[in-house]
Order: structure tokens, then C-alpha cells, then sequence
């Protein structure tokens, strides 16, 4: 399964090919300019405020382990792992097959 959003273009209905930092994109066929709409997205991929959206916030790694869950809220689960597809199955606690 491909986790891309493939965008056509609105003249042609061509794949269009996305730039990293670009805010349009260009056909290679028929040369149409497509504007790539806002997320809303409060920061760029750079760092940078648009804005707008919410803020994204960096947490401490270190103070999220000293604030940990108690035993009572952690899920343990087991993966079995097939030999021949390598398909993972997920067992919960206390299944046994």
C-alpha cells in the first residue's frame, strides 16, 4: 500500500510531482502551474511560524521517561512473526496462539 496522496493536474488530470519547499507545483506535460493548498500548519518543515493552525510544540524526551506511566496503563503485547511472509501478528496478554 503507497501512503502518498498523488495530486493530478487540474488541466490535464497528469501525476504531478511534488519539490520539497515549492508552493506550487509545474505539469511536465502541459506546463499548468498548481497551487499546493495550505495545511494550516503553524511551523514550516523549516522551523519558520506561517501563522497560522496550531502550534507544534517540542516535548523534553528526557522529562516524558522521568514522568512515565504507571505498570497499570502500560499494554504489553507479543508479535509473532511469520518465517515465510514475514507477517506479524500481534498476540495480547495472555493469548497463547
Amino acid at each position: 500500500m503507497n501512503s502518498q496522496n498523488q495530486m493530478p493536474c487540474t488541466e490535464c488530470g497528469a501525476p504531478l510531482s511534488f519539490q520539497p519547499g515549492a508552493l506550487s507545483m509545474v505539469c511536465q506535460f502541459c506546463g499548468t502551474e498548481n497551487e499546493i493548498e495550505d495545511s494550516g500548519q503553524q511551523l514550516s518543515p523549516w522551523g519558520e511560524k506561517t501563522g497560522k493552525g496550531p502550534e507544534i510544540k517540542e516535548l523534553d524526551y528526557y522529562a516524558a521517561l522521568n514522568n512515565a506511566l504507571d505498570a497499570t496503563e502500560i499494554e504489553e503485547t507479543q508479535v509473532v512473526k511469520c518465517p515465510g511472509c514475514a507477517a506479524e501478528v500481534g498476540l495480547d496478554e495472555g493469548t497463547l496462539a
